[in-house]
């Protein structure tokens, strides 16, 4: 039931609120992933020469150039997409919780989660929060994972999380010193 507020709250702000503007921000990351659909590589241009661009990271302009791919260059596709992922972190930080908390508690970190109305208006940009939010609870989940069962599975998931969070916004980075005391604790 919360999911389904949680849907349909994004959903009026995706689709009945104002969208921002198209700023450069946005524009490096659409141009990128409309050149990489085009095979003129990873390169923020607009029109040639299509130099190649190390200045954002790629895996957002890849997720972008993947929808672009199935649906053409829809930015309302790439912004339900953006409400699913916002509302897997949900569940996956409701998860998380519910290992470590109470069954009220965790509901209660559910509810927060669903009704923020950050996450909730990164849905409605063309920008990677919402994807790196995703990444960012998926592996911490995958981390809680390896701590309580072990297994180099969820390991491995940690890590493919973790670097694809890096390459998303290499603010995130520094996470992967998450595993340092990991190893030590399992």
């Amino acid at each position: 039931m919360l999911l389904l507020c949680g849907l349909a709250l994004r959903s009026i702000i995706v689709f009945c609120l104002p969208v921002r503007k198209f700023e450069n921000t946005i524009k490096r990351y659409h141009y990128a992933a409309v050149n990489i659909i085009n095979g003129r590589g990873y390169s923020f241009s607009k029109e040639p020469p299509y130099q190649p661009s190390f200045y954002k990271p790629p895996v957002y302009s890849m997720f972008l150039a993947f929808i672009y791919r199935f649906f053409g260059v829809n930015h309302n596709a790439v912004r339900a997409i953006q409400i699913f992922l916002d509302l897997m972190a949900c569940l996956l930080l409701y998860l998380l919780a519910r290992n470590y908390l109470a069954s009220r508690a965790s509901l209660l970190v559910l509810a927060l989660a669903v009704f923020s109305p950050v996450s909730a208006v990164y849905t409605n940009l063309i920008n990677p929060e919402s994807l790196a939010l995703f990444f960012m609870v998926l592996s911490l989940y995958f981390i809680s994972q390896a701590i309580q069962f072990g297994g180099m599975l969820f390991f491995f998931a940690a890590g493919l999380s973790l670097t694809l969070l890096s390459y998303t916004r290499q603010e995130f980075a520094p996470m992967i010193l998450l595993f340092i005391p990991c190893f030590y604790i399992s």
